[in-house]
């Protein structure tokens, strides 16, 4: 029995594995909310990655899942989350944020990014509290060295956050943040 069969048997009727498959989730013994996210995006069919409409469609979605996830875990008054990132494979920067933000009722600095050598100050990357149903309760997040890019960004993000206990191994290691612009030849 693989990963995904066996954590959905431990979840039982609570399990739900959403988004392409890429967010498993549920509650565990009645008491503990469980959160799996695998990849940063690919949320959605769209073949349209990049633009605007893929960008909305991707978050629309994300946040519809975390949205049911939430509300369930407040349903069955979990006393903790599990926010297992131990096979994140990474992906976008934007839900890597999301993340952190559905624990939080106040904003705060996850993490600073810096240009080596170009005279600029750090950039504070500030999560703030999702719109939507939130957990402020203890937070115990799960990594591991296949844990890489956007999943180590959410984990920074994560482990600023005071309530955040983080047993999970080291990260891979491998920020991959690119710089999106347009070339000059199109």
């Amino acid at each position: 029995m693989g990963l995904i069969e066996t954590t959905m048997k431990k979840l039982g009727e609570t399990g739900h594995h959403a988004g392409n498959d890429r967010i498993m989730w549920g509650v565990i013994d009645g008491r503990v909310g469980y959160l799996q996210v695998f990849q940063m995006g690919g949320f959605t069919d769209r073949e349209d990655f990049g633009s605007e409409a893929w960008a909305t469609a991707e978050m629309a979605e994300f946040d519809r899942i975390m949205d049911e996830a939430f509300a369930a875990f407040a349903e069955a008054g979990v006393q903790g989350v599990i926010v297992d990132l131990s096979n994140n494979r990474g992906g976008w920067d934007k839900i890597a944020k999301a993340i952190p933000a559905r624990f939080t009722d106040q904003a705060y600095v996850g993490f600073t990014t810096a240009t080596r050598g170009s005279g600029l100050s750090p950039f504070p990357h500030v999560i703030e509290p999702a719109s939507g149903p939130r957990f402020t309760g203890p937070v115990y997040l799960l990594t591991s060295d296949v844990t890489v890019s956007g999943g180590e960004l959410a984990t920074l993000a994560l482990r600023q956050n005071p309530r955040v206990v983080h047993p999970g191994a080291t990260t891979r290691g491998a920020f991959s943040t690119p710089l999106a612009k347009r070339l000059p030849n199109g």
